[in-house]
Order: C-alpha cells, then structure tokens, then sequence
C-alpha cells in the first residue's frame, strides 16, 4: 500500500476551499470523476469511469461514462454494491481504450472527487499498468470540504445529495457519483458558503494518448417512476457523447424498442434490455431522443400528423401523445424543432448550460459551451 501512497503524492496537488480564500472558482474549470472499482484499494482494477467536465458557474462542458474491462476473468469485486458483474464488462473498453479520452477532460482542469484519495490512487494504478507517467494535477476533495465547513451530519455523498436538495443521485454508479459530487462543489461555491480556492491552480500538460472511440456507458437503477422507463433511461446517460456511436448497435437498438414497443407497455426488464443494447452501442440521452423521434415521427405519418384524425382531441391524438410520453419524448407540439435534445428532466445532473444546486423547476436549454481546451470534439 505505501508504494501507491507514493503514487498518489505525485499525482494529484491538493488544493483547499477556503471562506477567505482568494481564487474565486466562477471562472476555473473542473473536471468531477468517480471510479467503480474490483477492490477498496490497488492493485484492484477501475471497472468503471465517470466524469464530468464544468466550470465553477455550472456551465458544463463535457461528460464520460463507460464500464472498462479490466481483463478476462478478472472478477468485479463487490457487485451487491455497484450492481457490475462478470457480464456487464465482457467486451467493455479496457483502460487503454479510454484513458485518452479520461485524460483529455482533465487537461487544465481541477481534479475533484467525494474522498479524492481514493479515485487518486486507482487513477496512478492505472496510468503506472499503461506505462504513463503524468505531471501533478491540481486536486479537490468534496468529502474533505464538506468535512471542514458543513460541522456536524453524514458527510457521505448521497447524504449531502439529500442535505442539500441537490437533482442528482449518487447511486455507486460513476456517472451519477461524478455529477452528484460536481453538484456538491457548485453548492459549496454558491451561498450561503461561497468557499473559493486557498490558492491558484497550476496546471501541466498530461500524455496525449489516442482514443479509440469506444465507451460502454451503464444505465444503472433504472425505475418508472412517474416519468417512465424511457424518461429514467435517458437521465442516466451522458447527455451527449463523445464520440459517435456505433451505427450497427443503434440499429440493433432501434430494432429492439419497435419490438418491445408492439408487444405493449415497456416494462422494468424490457427497458434493462434496452439500456443494456444502448451502452453496447455507445449511446447517449442525444442519440436516444434521435431514435425514439424517428420512431415517434413515422406514427405520426401514419397517423396523418400529429393530431391525426379527429383532430388533436381524437384517439390517434391521444394515442401518440402516450406513445410520446412512453418514449420520454415532449408534447408533440415540440417535434417541429431540430432532433436535438427536449427539455431536460428533473433527475438530470448535468444540463448542458447550467448545473444548479437546487431542483430545476423546467426544461433547460440544450446548447453547448465547447471547451476552450481539446476537449473530445463529438457532441451527438
């Protein structure tokens, strides 16, 4: 263990938040990560990466999820926590096929996690195993803010999730655990703590690594709620990906929800056996809304427009309005804009203009603020 202690000093700077500090954070940029992980320590192996890239006003610039395989055979670890097995990870990524992309949405970013420690000391493993060598990164540990200036409560993340009325869910899936924990940054920079930094970030460039354009992102906890299957599916992908997706998965997922779509309702084990095909392909929340407005749309035609027969009012009116809300798509009303994204739903962490610490009362805008920095240039 104390050769990876080693490790970890090396790698990551530690910064401090401060009520008097003097590095207001509005204008940095941040890069929220969590790991799912075979073992509590290394040499256990990083079977998952979440991460989201945003600026201390909330503007989110990026966001990466996808299950890595850590090698055949190679047992997941604690499944009654993170709900990964053997299975979820055979022909996942490996390390080297993401690490590219993981390092690129750090680049001139602060590194921050819910208990830094322990995401730094997987991330030098896996760098040490791929024979990269990368500079001090600049480092925040929500836990330990949390900690220093909340006093006396569970500091854990799903606690502060719930202390702080945040949108997100931290559920041990990595996606989700890195958007919860880039809400608890963004509350803690907003009053009434308003902390900002003790000091300055100093950034260094990191190995440019190539990526293969590959991810296995995980829709993991999926419930119906009062949305819908579909409407929690999209929630617990990435917003938009990074790379394109694979267009014989997208296909093939297509094919399976008209299936699953003419045998009636979608139900809990059909809409896992679409979020199962969906990170297959390397789908994101974009790519599925794309999906399921083409399927919408040609009901629609069949139906002789969005009203159909009858009139708005009518039973093809009716009709389509359920398929829509089944497919988690808006009013039809709102299908004559681009295929882009609808407004984004309650349990969405990361909306793609403004990350707010409280619960969003609507739709969001869809637009994208690129990264000044080489950021993956794929947005779905």
């Amino acid at each position: 263990m104390a050769s990876y202690r080693r490790e970890v000093r090396a790698l990551v700077h530690d910064l401090a938040l401060a009520r008097d500090g003097e590095v207001p954070a509005r204008d940095l940029e941040f890069t929220a990560v969590d790991f799912e992980t075979t073992s509590l320590a290394p040499p256990g192996r990083v079977i998952e990466v979440g991460a989201v890239r945003m600026r201390g006003d909330g503007t989110v610039l990026a966001e990466m999820s996808t299950l890595v395989d850590p090698g055949p055979g190679v047992a997941p670890g604690a499944t009654w926590v993170h709900r990964i097995t053997r299975e979820h990870l055979d022909g996942a990524p490996t390390m080297a096929e993401v690490i590219g992309d993981l390092l690129s949405l750090c680049e001139g970013s602060v590194l921050v996690a819910h208990n830094l420690a322990f995401e730094e000391r997987f991330l030098a493993h896996e760098l040490e195993l791929l024979g990269l060598t990368a500079p001090p990164l600049p480092g925040l540990c929500t836990l330990r803010a949390a900690r220093t200036h909340l006093g006396a409560g569970s500091c854990q993340l799903g606690a502060l999730v719930e202390a702080f009325g945040l949108p997100a869910v931290a559920i041990h899936a990595a996606l989700d655990d890195a958007r919860a924990c880039g809400q608890l940054l963004l509350a803690l920079l907003a009053p009434p703590h308003e902390l900002r930094l003790a000091s300055r970030p100093r950034h260094h460039r990191l190995p440019v690594v190539p990526s293969s354009g590959r991810s296995l992102p995980r829709a993991a906890a999926l419930r119906a709620g009062r949305r819908g299957w579909m409407a929690c599916l999209m929630d617990r992908l990435p917003a938009r990906g990074l790379h394109p997706p694979q267009p014989e998965g997208v296909a093939a997922y297509r094919a399976l929800l008209t299936s699953v779509l003419a045998q009636g309702r979608i139900t809990g084990p059909k809409a896992k056996l679409l979020a199962r095909q969906a990170g297959r392909a390397g789908m994101s929340r974009a790519d599925l809304v794309r999906v399921h407005r083409a399927v919408l749309e040609e009901e629609i035609a069949r139906a002789g427009g969005p009203a159909g027969p009858g009139g708005q009012d009518g039973p093809d009116g009716d009709r389509l309005r359920r398929l829509a809300a089944t497919l988690g798509l808006p009013d039809l009303s709102d299908l004559s804009g681009p295929p882009d994204l609808p407004g984004l739903p309650e349990q969405a962490v990361a909306p793609p203009t403004e990350l707010v610490a409280a619960p969003p009362s609507g739709g969001c805008s869809t637009a994208d603020t690129p990264s000044e920095r080489r950021l993956p240039t794929y947005q779905g």
